[in-house]
């Protein structure tokens, strides 16, 4: 009888701590999501702002990046958590806001959106990789950096260009070949690409890297000596 009463007792006390940890978790859940939808609401409210006259003053940009910054922070709490479908789920009511779990980064998606909604007309800046568009060049360069795990520091395409440079003209025309573009265009020096602004040197610098990647992996028998291994190092380097 007494070992009866022991086990019942364990088993209530099993029931009542999943009951707690459901309801913590709940909670957590819920605390979470909704600083998170209060963020976004302020950005939202900022971004209007910033827009009204068509000119964003460096304060208002200061702003916008430090929130950018937080939501991304917060969103990875949230899918730490374990919680990243029911934000999805909560920015769709919120905001109206469709998102692929799983398929986009949640706030680059949202941020994206916001933007397309409120920006003034005017001047775009395209992904070279994905042609999503951004109000500015540094949320573009942010976007990459975030979302594709490519580098945005000039100097690593200025390197990979200066690398292509000294490879053997077979390979150059490879590159050619493989990137679309004209063997002149491949064969200008330094000095042209480093006077590019720097979002094409980033455009132009991504593709040659997969390109001279693309080239090394399919041509890898005729692949070989130092100046080569050193535009392939290059490449690399970009694909942080």
């Amino acid at each position: 009888m007494g070992e009866d009463r022991i086990v019942g007792y364990g088993l209530i006390a099993l029931g009542t701590g999943i009951t707690a940890w459901g309801a913590f978790s709940y909670f957590q859940k819920k605390a979470l999501i909704e600083d998170y939808i209060n963020e976004a609401e302020i950005y939202r409210e900022s971004l209007i702002r910033a827009y009204e006259d068509e000119e964003v003053t460096d304060d208002e940009r200061e702003f916008l990046e430090y929130m950018q910054s937080e939501l991304t922070r917060k969103e990875k709490l949230i899918e730490d958590a374990g919680f990243g479908r029911d934000l999805v789920e909560a920015l769709r009511y919120a905001f109206g806001i469709m998102i692929v779990y799983a398929l986009y980064k949640i706030t680059s998606r949202l941020l994206e959106t916001l933007w397309r909604k409120y920006r003034p007309p005017g001047k775009t800046w395209k992904c070279p990789i994905c042609d999503r568009e951004f109000p500015t060049e540094d949320d573009l360069n942010r976007h990459i950096d975030e979302d594709h795990d490519i580098s945005t520091d000039p100097a690593l395409y200025v390197a990979l260009w200066e690398a292509l440079q000294e490879t053997p003209e077979w390979f150059k025309y490879a590159v050619a070949d493989v990137s679309g573009l004209a063997i002149g265009t491949i064969e200008q020096g330094k000095e042209w690409f480093e006077d590019l602004p720097d979002s094409e040197k980033i455009a132009l610098g991504i593709l040659i890297a997969a390109a001279v990647i693309a080239v090394c992996v399919l041509a890898w028998w005729a692949v070989g000596g130092a100046a080569i291994g050193k535009a392939l190092g290059a490449a690399c380097a970009v694909f942080i």
